[in-house]
């Protein structure tokens, strides 16, 4: 969960409505994530990278509070992006 300083992984299709537009950030852009009791968590892009599906150790990596976002990328969705951000406080 946002502040708790592990790393928070979201996974969305890539679509318009959904998680289509990260494709578009870029380094030092900024996420935010409001949670349930209406608090704002903001993120700044430190990497985006387009990988293959076998690329698991994105997701394992140990990095403090970390924000992971990804998504189908590619023809036919054959690779993912990942986008890759730590709180901008």
């Amino acid at each position: 969960r946002p502040g708790e300083q592990s790393t928070i992984i979201m996974y969305s299709h890539n679509t318009n409505e959904l998680f289509g537009p990260i494709r578009w950030l870029g380094k030092g852009d900024t996420v935010e994530l409001k949670t349930e009791d209406g608090k704002l968590h903001k993120y700044k892009v430190t990497e985006t990278m387009t990988v293959t599906p076998d690329r698991m150790d994105i997701l394992t990596q140990k990095r403090g509070e970390t924000l992971i976002l990804y998504t189908c990328d590619g023809f036919a969705d054959l690779h993912r992006f990942v986008l890759i951000a730590t709180p901008n406080n």
